[in-house]
């Protein structure tokens, strides 16, 4: 493809929707917005046509690219879709919601010869980039922690309080971003082991964690936990890395670099 390629942004309407067509406005040229809404948002914007299903979009736009920004359970069947159609597909996480979900849309891939790609965008801010250049500065790292927590105050509501369309709580869900990350800086761990907690009663009925804990082991001595959680008396996201010659910190928005002595550089 040359210049801006036509696309279709899937799920308009939403948060993620409305969010995509302002970032990629410049990138793609809109042909197509898609949602069972008959007037979301993003369709004020401008004169791009409107769609109410993918199939519609498919029949009667010319697009080479759909972005997908829809609920976890609805991906499956739209990514489907629109691989078989000849499209290159951009979507929101998670790639699938089960490993035999993800085998068949990597196998659907390769044999229409379009590109599948999932958007986990933490990795490429600036304090995380920072982090992957300079993770050999402290040495062979030997420990980790990453703790990412929310402070909402009540249980968690709309889709992502159904089991089948979240597929799980917060390690499905905030936990997808953090795991990327550490799997860039470190590789899959050998060994993991979980734990899960519950804020609100009707999470635990319904088998989804409020508080999700983890510990990893890898082959090369390095040892890591990490805690994701949605009531947390206090939002934060932070990432700290020790290794033999120092220590490094990182936030969404910030990186520190620290000595064995604690002076930071």
């Amino acid at each position: 493809m040359t210049g801006r390629p036509a696309a279709v942004l899937v799920g308009a309407a939403g948060k993620q929707g409305t969010e995509y067509l302002d970032v990629l406005r410049d990138r793609v040229r809109w042909v197509g917005l898609i949602d069972r809404r008959s007037t979301p948002p993003a369709g004020r914007s401008g004169d791009i046509p409107l769609y109410r299903s993918v199939e519609e979009a498919i029949g009667r736009a010319d697009f080479q690219v759909a972005v997908v920004t829809v609920p976890h359970h609805a991906h499956f069947d739209i990514a489907q879709t629109l691989l078989r159609s000849g499209k290159h597909v951009i979507k929101e996480k998670p790639l699938a919601l089960n490993l035999a979900q993800a085998r068949a849309l990597a196998q659907l891939a390769m044999a229409a010869d379009r590109s599948l790609l999932t958007i986990v965008q933490r990795n490429y801010r600036e304090p995380f980039l920072r982090a992957v250049s300079d993770l050999r500065l402290i040495g062979s790292p030997y420990w980790y922690k990453y703790e990412y927590h929310m402070n909402l105050s009540g249980p968690t509501s709309g889709w992502r309080s159904d089991r089948r369309l979240a597929g799980g709580g917060v390690l499905v869900d905030m936990g997808y971003h953090v795991i990327d990350i550490v799997n860039r800086l470190f590789g899959p761990p050998a060994n993991i082991g979980a734990l899960f907690s519950y804020c609100f009663s009707e999470m635990e009925r319904k088998m989804l964690d409020d508080v999700a804990s983890l510990a990893a082991s890898y082959d090369s001595g390095l040892r890591g936990t990490i805690a994701i959680s949605r009531h947390h008396y206090r939002r934060t996201e932070k990432l700290e890395v020790l290794g033999p010659r120092g220590a490094i910190v990182v936030t969404p928005t910030a990186y520190r670099r620290y000595s064995r002595t604690g002076g930071a550089s």
